[in-house]
């Protein structure tokens, strides 16, 4: 006959057993979170993920886009030590950002030209973890390209385009994820910013520098909302972009339409409403711009009426005769009085 006493303790070791094996997977699984996709998915800690994970039973990345990393790794004793990886939404750092704080080197190269593809922008991680780099926004936008040529262009950043895919081709893109160590290429629109300067050489070296003029900036920002005629072909966005940059320069407000086409930018007709429009949101004043109005800048407003003179002389003249008449009343007074004693 079997003791109970003994049934009773079988009992109690399995119960211990159990509770054993549960704070085992509490432990070592992390809260017994269930965590996919595997690494095979997933990668080491800051590798993208392919989809989404469960992480404390709630999911996690979805509403992340293409901005999902592994967040963590998850150990178990159990099951032979398994490892999974979860998913979750970064907090990527833009381009400027990253370079900002020395996680990336950034080289600017010149291409040559003034005003769209103006730069390609190379950054070279130096992570030692995998990197999401967001394009959009770039933090670059209304940036300065300084040129260490004294009588070339400095060039202002209006975006990054995408990335490059050869010499003049790119694809878009929202984000890139680059590797430690790995170099990767951004073409860059931009516009030249001294209008009385050469174009830049190609292939020089830029160097990032401060925001360009806060009126500058403002018509950058215009632009990006700007409407074009269907019928404009890129290289006339790009030249009514660079001429609109150049009118909101204080600078060039007395240039002439000639000035404009002899820097190969003509005025047409069918700039001028963009032109016009582009401008008065930056706050520009467009009758100011002689290009535009055919007015020079002091003529744009009446002229002050000069304040009226008056000469000294004619004050002089003035007291003087105040002298003359009182002088002549008392020297009546003075007859009046000597008379009136006889």
């Amino acid at each position: 006959m079997e003791n109970k006493n003994s049934g009773t303790g079988r009992c109690i070791f399995l119960m211990f057993v159990l509770m054993v094996i549960l704070v085992s997977l509490s432990t070592n699984v992390t809260s017994v979170r269930l965590c996919k996709p595997t690494l095979d998915d997933c990668g080491t800690k800051g590798r993208t993920c392919v989809s989404a994970g469960v992480c404390d039973n709630k999911y996690v990345g979805d509403e992340c886009g293409t901005n999902k990393v592994c967040v963590e790794v998850c150990r178990g004793i159990m099951f032979g030590n398994a490892m999974f990886a979860c998913c979750g939404c970064s907090k990527p750092s833009s381009v400027g950002s990253r370079i900002s704080s020395g996680c990336v080197t950034p080289t600017f190269a010149s291409t040559g030209a003034a005003s769209g593809h103006v730069a390609d922008l190379t950054i070279t991680s130096n992570a030692d973890e995998v990197l999401i780099v967001p394009l959009k926004p770039s933090d670059l936008d209304g940036m300065l390209l300084l040129n260490p040529n004294g009588g070339e262009q400095n060039l202002v950043i209006a975006r990054v385009l995408g990335v490059s895919t050869g010499p003049t081709t790119y694809r878009l893109a929202d984000n890139v994820t680059i590797n430690p160590g790995e170099s990767v290429t951004f073409p860059v629109e931009g516009y030249c910013a001294d209008m009385s300067k050469k174009n830049p050489t190609e292939g020089t070296t830029l160097t990032l520098g401060d925001l360009v003029e806060p009126e500058v900036q403002l018509v950058i920002y215009a632009l990006e909302d700007a409407e074009f005629p269907e019928n404009f072909a890129p290289e006339d966005v790009h030249s009514l972009k660079q001429i609109a940059i150049w009118m909101s320069q204080p600078e060039n407000a007395d240039n002439t339409p000639e000035d404009y086409a002899q820097r190969g930018y003509p005025i047409r007709d069918e700039y001028k409403p963009v032109l016009d429009t582009v401008l008065s949101r930056a706050g520009a004043e467009p009758e100011e711009i002689f290009a535009l109005s055919g007015k020079r800048k002091e003529e744009s407003k009446p002229p002050e009426k000069p304040p009226e003179e008056f000469p000294w002389i004619y004050a002089a003249a003035a007291v003087a005769g105040i002298l003359v008449v009182a002088g002549g009343t008392v020297a009546i007074w003075g007859i009046y009085k000597i008379t009136s004693k006889k």
